[in-house]
């Protein structure tokens, strides 16, 4: 099992809103019917360069922190540390595709999905660590 500190991820705040499919701000977004999010990783984001030179690849660590961004957009703020009891990649996400995460469940589990059109990405599971 890995367990995410929120601390350590890469970012403090949710992908902008660009890449978003509805806005940021809670009080303006509308409703959800079914809880997923897009998103497309730019070809200069700083996780690519070695990752791998002349074909370079969207690691699997920016797949899980835009699963973590979906859970905060979706459901609201993590309640703290969270766990990742189940992973799966099957297939590679290159810069500047579009890509979404579907998540089922809510606190403390999510399942969830990270697809590139039907195809599935990654699969997996996370839990809140902290959860009351």
């Amino acid at each position: 099992m890995l367990a995410v500190n929120p601390a350590c991820r890469l970012r403090s705040a949710p992908a902008p809103c660009a890449v978003l499919a509805y806005p940021c701000d809670p009080a303006v977004r509308p409703p959800i019917a079914v809880p997923s999010m897009s998103f497309i990783v730019p070809a200069d984001h700083p996780s690519l360069p070695g990752h791998f030179p002349g074909r370079p690849l969207v690691p699997g660590v920016v797949l899980l922190d835009r699963v973590l961004d979906a859970i905060e957009v979706v459901h609201g703020a993590a309640p703290g540390a969270m766990a990742l009891p189940r992973v799966k990649f099957m297939q590679p996400l290159l810069p500047g595709e579009a890509a979404r995460v579907e998540l089922d469940g809510a606190a403390p589990r999510w399942r969830f999905k990270v697809l590139r059109g039907d195809v599935l990405l990654a699969s997996g599971e996370v839990v809140a660590m902290d959860a009351p």
